[in-house]
């Protein structure tokens, strides 16, 4: 009995948790929460077991309960850091990296005391922000959502922020933009770095070089996989974790026949090869081949605004093989919901036995139930904020830090055991 009752808690405290992190991701201070209906339906609960979520989470000082009117997030947010509480008076130390769970209970702990203040100070964020245009509101959600998160949070800690949205500048143009913002004298810099493109590479040497100046901004930064490790704290969402995870709930509901799919050209090369190979190696863990044709890719067109065509040309490749998958992993969920749709436009029996799982967890993922990961935005953006707060200013090599945020799996409808 005890030990069941601890399984209870830690599964409540994790939903909690989750919970928490998707609300604080998606809403913004006042606005009112979707309603416990709502809420235990998007999680797969009661609505007791719900309303005993936000029961918590407004005793945590994350929310506060109107009656007859509904829930709001507190202005006054609990801002939750990792780990152990890091000084900038701590001792230098060797580069490590730490990983982060989302749905476990690793991510609370002390709360704003815990890193130094950023009151008075003018923080820049850099990232590349598209515009929304019609059929591709999906677009860069978790870049989006990363973004308010660490206005909110800066906000909290007494300073202020100054957006550069990349997507404004001509590539040859953003390390002059960089170049004139650190001359202002910005009190610290983060970056969302997307580094499939190269002009982020310029961007990044820039920073680096400003970095270990004479009278040094301290810089962190995001990236959406590991790569280039450069001289600042960075945050790296741990999207290998994501794919073991995947191959995972696939395998446990009977699969073996799993293929990937993604982009492939020349802007996004290095991170499709990064992905492909955590595929194989998740797959190699797992007991499962990789034969041959169980990687698709495309490069149909170009631009970020065109996963739909890319989710429709691999279910074009993958209708072309006479033995298929019973499982497919897509990049994310722009081009696994096309591909889906592609698969039931041409009656194609795919369509009825093929499991699917997407990234990001968009909100067009929610409609269809397809089975992806959920990007903690609320999280990756606590950790830059703590790792630029206690960010070592005494040259390369001294006391990097890079912490792993993991995606969590939310699991619906799109994966099932395979038909016989």
């Amino acid at each position: 009995m005890p030990e069941t009752a601890s399984k209870n808690s830690t599964r409540f405290q994790a939903l909690c948790e989750s919970v928490e992190h998707d609300l604080l991701g998606r809403f913004r201070v006042g606005e009112r929460l979707p309603s416990e209906r709502q809420l235990a339906r998007t999680f797969g609960v009661s609505p007791v077991t719900i309303a005993r979520v936000l029961q918590k989470l407004s005793t945590d000082g994350v929310l506060y309960r109107v009656p007859s009117s509904g829930s709001f997030l507190c202005e006054n947010q609990p801002v939750r850091v990792a780990h152990v509480p890091l000084t900038v008076d701590q001792p230098a130390r060797k580069p490590e990296t730490r990983s982060v769970s989302a749905a476990a209970g690793e991510t609370r702990g002390p709360a704003v005391a815990a890193a130094p203040s950023l009151a008075g100070k003018q923080i820049a964020v850099i990232a590349q922000l598209n515009r929304y245009s019609p059929g591709l509101e999906n677009e860069g959600h978790a870049r989006h959502m990363t973004v308010s998160c660490l206005e909110r949070l800066i906000q909290l800690l007494g300073g202020s922020t100054t957006l550069v949205n990349t997507e404004n500048y001509l590539s040859e143009a953003i390390p002059e933009a960089v170049e004139r913002l650190v001359q202002r004298g910005v009190g610290g810099i983060i970056v969302l770095l997307e580094e499939k493109h190269e002009h982020n590479i310029w961007m990044m040497e820039i920073l680096r070089q400003q970095f270990l100046a004479e009278t040094p901004i301290c810089i962190s930064y995001i990236r959406t996989s590991p790569g280039d490790q450069w001289p600042f704290n960075s945050v790296t969402l741990d999207s290998a974790h994501g794919m073991f995870e995947a191959v995972r709930h696939l395998k446990n509901l009977g699969h073996r026949r799993i293929w990937y799919m993604g982009l492939d050209d020349a802007y996004t090369g290095r991170w499709h090869a990064r992905r492909v190979e955590a595929f194989r190696r998740a797959m190699f863990v797992s007991g499962l081949d990789v034969p041959s044709g169980a990687i698709i890719s495309s490069n149909s067109g170009t631009g970020d605004c065109l996963w739909p065509v890319i989710g429709c040309d691999c279910a074009n490749q993958l209708m072309a093989f006479d033995e298929l998958p019973t499982a497919v992993i897509a990049a994310n969920d722009q081009m696994a919901i096309p591909f889906i749709e592609r698969l039931t436009e041409c009656s194609h029996r795919a369509a009825r036995q093929l499991s699917v799982v997407g990234f990001d967890d968009t909100h067009d993922a929610l409609l269809v139930g397809l089975t992806t990961f959920h990007v903690p935005t609320y999280e990756v953006a606590n950790e830059a904020v703590r790792l630029l707060s206690i960010s070592n200013s005494s040259g390369l090599g001294e006391s990097i830090l890079d912490v792993a945020i993991r995606p969590t799996i939310v699991i619906r409808t799109s994966t099932f055991a395979p038909m016989s």
